[in-house]
């Protein structure tokens, strides 16, 4: 997966003047266009790059501009780079931070300390996400190299064996190119890096990061910093003997890396060759310029102007960087690169899965897979919408057009009228012009106001065209009906609403009816009744006991189970008629229940057909007023055109001049 932007970016950093310099009387030759990220170099010179740093750009600004998204890159499986160019002197050591003063504040750290900070940070927190998801923590290496290229010779610094003195011998690190065109370096020691404490000049990050489901992905990124060496001119130095042989070197690869910059910029693409074998340098820089990194340079140059043509040189030397384009990619391994391949293959037929699913694809006759005709006459209605949209767009300003140029007739044939007067007054010819278009614009707003109510007379026939409100109608629908926007007229309304408001009057009438026939009172009644019953039945008996009290006792035997029968018939007649009194209770309840919901529902719905009556009165009230007021407009201006014509015309008679 390639990055999004590929291009080297180039940023000037200004150093403020020393204490040195401005003793000697040294004046300041370089300033910063304000807003924008330009250099201007005395009085003609001006040059355009992607960060511009003045003199006093605070360290942590400089890494903030520049240096965090490579860092976050880097978890990404992206290589970057920094490197540092400048004459002796002009702030590449305190930019990149590569003093190792441990005394310095941490406000003046470099870039090298805050990448390490950043980088341990980052890893922290990635493993505390992952912690916080219920995923299992990804695992990170990080290694470093520390290394020097001195008169040619690659030298390992953190080499232990080495000795300091012998600088001079020949160096056993040899630099290597793979199948993919990376550089790698054979014979360099690697440390593994546990803290931010250890400083390093080249780090080399690897993550393994498990994922659910037994997949994994590991990613490798390799992080350049580059302290360039100043470049410096023998003549102002004065160096002989083994300085004058470092300087030399040092030119040398600077010019290496010049003449690679060039190649690799050259707009005209005459240049096929690049010469990076022509100095370890630009061979250890191979994957930094041109190839897969996220490049950065940043130029440090000096304000004074005895620095002038070195800072020139180096603002010319930066610009050239600017046109070098990398290719980057993410550093998988082929595992990873077949389980993202195949991410991007399932991704992919969701995706035809979901046009299925929409019916935007089907599957002909034959097997051949295409998209449906609606898709097709969709696309097809869209494009006509466009161009419908286009075409109102343009008769739009086709009439805006014609309405000037009816103005401007119109203002041009009073002139002429007033100009055959004798009368010609070019403040008069602007003020009837003004008068004219605003006439025209008045005179439009008027013609869709009209069409507009024209538009509502027609959708209010419908609407009263429509069956009339019923009692029976359902509620959802008796609803939609009320709060429809396009609502009858006045007199109608008041109809719908006196119909609603009879038919609720008939459902509570029929509600009280309901409660007065309530079967628990008819019950309680016919309770009442069997037990009057019953009474008059006992005082007969008593009556009949007193005379005939010398009867045998097997008649009274019989008079008494007689009475026992009535009494207990008397009594399962009771419990029959309870149970249906309960039955007919628990039904008459239901049915008093849906009563009362249907009372309240029409209630509501008109209290909704109130409410909207009184909106609609509302919106028609403003929109006469509306009316009312473009209508005496327009009056007021065409008696103002009226009484200016008038007046002039008056004024012609005074001056006995025809009109």
């Amino acid at each position: 997966m390639a990055a999004p932007d590929s291009c080297v970016k180039v940023a000037v950093r200004i150093r403020p003047q020393l204490p040195k310099e401005k003793i000697e009387g040294c004046h300041i030759c370089t300033s910063v266009t304000p807003g924008e990220p330009q250099v201007l170099l005395g009085k003609d010179k001006a040059f355009t790059y992607d960060f511009v740093f003045d003199l006093d750009t605070w360290q942590e600004r400089i890494y903030t501009t520049c240096m965090g998204k490579l860092i976050e890159g880097c978890f990404e499986g992206y290589n970057a780079t920094v490197l540092a160019y400048g004459q002796t002197g002009a702030g590449k050591t305190y930019t990149m931070g590569t003093g190792f003063d441990m005394s310095i504040s941490e406000e003046e750290q470099g870039i090298i300390p805050r990448a390490i900070s950043h980088l341990f940070s980052g890893i922290e927190e990635r493993k505390r996400a992952a912690q916080s998801q219920g995923m299992a923590a990804p695992e990170f290496k990080v290694s470093a190299q520390f290394l020097e290229l001195y008169n040619e010779e690659i030298l390992d610094l953190f080499d232990s064996t080495r000795d300091p003195d012998a600088r001079h011998r020949k160096s056993n690190i040899k630099i290597h190119e793979d199948a993919s065109g990376s550089i790698y370096t054979t014979g360099v020691t690697s440390r593994l890096i546990s803290s931010q404490d250890e400083v390093n000049e080249e780090v080399s990050s690897l993550l393994d990061g498990s994922q659910p489901a037994a997949e994994y992905e590991t990613l490798t990124a390799k992080f350049h910093f580059v302290d360039l060496a100043g470049s410096e001119r023998l003549k102002r130095t004065g160096a002989t003997g083994e300085r004058a042989k470092e300087g030399i070197s040092i030119n040398c690869g600077l010019l290496a890396l010049g003449n690679v910059i060039s190649a690799l910029g050259d707009q005209s693409k005459k240049v096929v060759h690049v010469p990076y074998r022509d100095s370890k340098l630009t061979r250890l820089l191979q994957d930094s310029l041109g190839g897969n990194s996220q490049t950065i340079m940043i130029a440090c140059v000096s304000p004074s102007d005895r620095d002038f043509m070195e800072t020139l040189n180096t603002l010319k030397y930066a610009n050239r960087a600017r046109n070098i384009k990398n290719k980057v990619v993410v550093n998988q391994d082929k595992t990873s690169q077949q389980i993202s391949a195949l991410r991007a293959e399932i991704a992919r037929l969701q995706m035809e899965l979901m046009e299925y699913k929409a019916g935007k694809r089907v599957i002909g006759e034959d097997g051949s897979e295409g998209y449906s005709d609606l898709f097709r006459e969709n696309a097809m209605l869209q494009k006509e919408n466009s161009a419908l949209r286009m075409r109102v767009k343009a008769m739009q300003e086709a009439i805006d057009a014609i309405n000037s140029r009816v103005t401007y007739l119109m203002s041009q044939e009073a002139n002429l009228m007033l100009a055959k007067a004798g009368d010609g007054n070019e403040a008069i010819g602007t003020l009837i012009q003004n008068y004219i278009r605003e006439i025209e614009e008045l005179r439009t707003k008027l013609l869709e106001s009209e069409s507009m109510n024209e538009s509502l007379r027609r959708s209010l026939s419908r609407v009263s065209a429509r069956p009339p409100f019923s009692v029976g109608s359902s509620p959802g629908s008796g609803l939609a009906a009320l709060c429809s926007p396009a609502a009858p007229t006045d007199t109608e309304a008041s109809d719908v609403l006196r119909r609603a408001k009879q038919d609720l009057e008939r459902l509570k009438k029929k509600e009280r009816r309901q409660q007065r026939k309530s079967p628990e009172k008819e019950a309680f009644k016919k309770r009442q009744k069997l037990q009057q019953d019953n009474g008059e039945e006992t005082d007969e008996n008593e009556v009949e006991e007193e005379e005939e009290e010398q009867d045998e006792s097997g008649c009274e035997e019989e008079d008494g189970r007689e009475d026992e029968d009535e009494d207990s018939g008397s009594e399962e007649s009771l419990v029959d008629s309870d149970s249906d009194a309960e039955e007919k209770a628990v039904n008459f309840q239901a049915d008093l229940a849906d009563l009362t919901c249907e009372i309240e529902i029409k209630q509501k719905l008109i209290d909704e057909l109130e409410n909207s009556q009184r909106r609609l009165q509302t919106l028609k009230h403003q929109y006469e007023e509306k009316l009312i007021l473009l209508q005496n407009k327009i009056r007021d201006t065409q008696l103002e055109r009226d009484r200016v014509l008038q007046n002039l015309s008056e004024n012609w008679l005074t001056h006995g001049i025809p009109f």
